[in-house]
């Protein structure tokens, strides 16, 4: 399991990555953003690169995403299709959800 924890502004970002048998599962938390996200899509390439079969991206305790976390989302998919790697994107909270929905994702 990997954690990065990162404080700018005033809303704290985590993320947290576990290792489910060929799984990796990879947890944000707080706000994703122009200074953040860099940190999500290496933890997505590390998964990537590191995994049998699937990675999860959960954002279920993400509050905010902006433009820079759509591209760590979008190079993380493309990243998995290259390498032959399942990538889901499960339970993103609410209001990040309409802005998945918003670019097609």
């Amino acid at each position: 399991m990997s954690y990065i924890n990162a404080v700018h502004g005033f809303q704290p970002w985590t993320c947290i990555t576990e290792e489910r048998g060929t799984t990796t599962v990879v947890r944000a938390f707080g706000e994703i953003d122009l200074f953040t996200a860099p940190q999500l899509g290496a933890e997505i390439e590390r998964a990537i690169n590191a995994t049998a079969s699937s990675v999860v991206l959960d954002l279920s305790e993400a509050t905010f995403v902006d433009s820079a976390c759509v591209h760590a989302v979008l190079n993380g998919m493309a990243l998995a299709r290259h390498a032959g790697v399942e990538f889901v994107l499960r339970k993103p909270a609410k209001s990040v959800a309409r802005s998945l929905d918003l670019c097609g994702l």
